[in-house]
């Protein structure tokens, strides 16, 4: 099992932050190239960035195994295995992150978190999960389908610097 831990201070952002590196170096290289990777962790993972975001709403957690570091304490990079954050908008739950270390991947984990944020969609009053996935990150969408998940749009997003992100938007119907 695992705890989800919300980001709520400076330490957690610090630690936010360092395992959101972690995990990208590990994940996206292969995917997009060392160059367009370093260039997503300074646009959507850096310390500005995501205070910036929870100030305007977004909802950042640590995903913890039980007996990590006490929540209380801080948040503790060492101790989660994953991150997630996401944003109540106007028709859905947009899920912007969904991230786990490359050693907790393939033991079942997904599971518990999509119940998670779906239970955190239907809370809201939101009957539909939307997310923006990679159009390369195969292993990513194949879990996304496997949990019910649709694409519903494909778009091309310039964020400068001659990056683009080819993303896939895929969404989920909630069953009430």
């Amino acid at each position: 099992m695992k705890t989800i831990v919300p980001v709520e201070t400076t330490t957690g952002i610090d630690a936010l932050v360092a395992l959101a590196h972690a995990i990208w170096r590990e994940v996206f290289p292969p995917i997009i190239g060392w160059g367009q990777t370093e260039a997503m962790l300074r646009h959507y993972h850096s310390r500005e960035d995501i205070e910036e975001e929870i100030a305007g709403g977004t909802q950042y957690f640590l995903i913890r195994r039980p007996g990590g570091a006490d929540a209380a304490a801080g948040a503790d990079a060492a101790a989660a295995i994953g991150y997630l954050a996401f944003e109540i908008r106007e028709a859905h739950l947009f899920l912007s992150k969904l991230y786990l270390l490359e050693g907790e991947r393939g033991k079942g984990l997904s599971t518990d978190l999509f119940d998670w944020i779906e239970s955190q969609a239907r809370a809201a009053g939101k009957g539909c999960v939307h997310l923006h996935v990679n159009k390369n990150n195969t292993q990513a969408i194949e879990v996304y389908r496997h949990k019910g998940f649709e694409v519903v749009d494909e778009r091309l997003s310039p964020i400068g610097g001659g990056v683009v992100m080819d993303d896939y938007f895929m969404e989920k119907r909630l069953k009430p």
